[in-house]
């Protein structure tokens, strides 16, 4: 039996012609329309936060692990890595800024972020510190970062 041409096989099954996103979204509503009353959920964070990447230490529990400070705020820090305590937990964070020298913040995880098992070899979690107590230099470096 000769074999159908692709364009032959398209013309007898209309259902193939179709992108499968344009199958799906015939199927599943995307996104509300304008006149839905829809909650967006509110950001609890009470100071703004702001991207700065820079290698850091913490303990906990008797025990230092690296990791990377990768945003902070007023009142808290997100530190990505691999080895993360558990939520609760007390931490100091040992930042270590050229211009200002070690700056030790204390204060306790109030969320722990896995990564996806997907992306962890890309991605890392981390946990986020909600702080206690900071010295001048971290009020300095705020300052310097546009949050002061």
């Amino acid at each position: 039996m000769p074999r159908r041409s692709e364009s032959a096989a398209r013309r007898a099954n209309p259902a193939r012609n179709r992108r499968p996103d344009r199958a799906l979204r015939s199927r599943v509503k995307l996104s509300p329309s304008p006149d839905e009353n829809v909650s967006v959920p509110q950001d609890k964070r009470r100071f703004r936060r702001e991207k700065h990447r820079v290698g850091c230490e913490y303990r906990s529990g008797g025990v230092t692990h690296q990791g990377i400070l990768a945003d902070l705020s007023a009142r808290g820090v997100f530190i990505q890595s691999s080895m993360r305590p558990e939520e609760g937990d007390e931490i100091e964070v040992i930042l270590r800024e050229p211009a200002l020298g070690e700056i030790h913040l204390h204060g306790r995880v109030r969320r722990v972020k896995g990564s996806h098992r997907a992306a962890a070899s890309v991605v890392s979690g981390g946990f986020g510190v909600e702080l206690d107590t900071a010295p001048e230099g971290f009020f300095q470096l705020l300052v310097n970062l546009g949050l002061g």
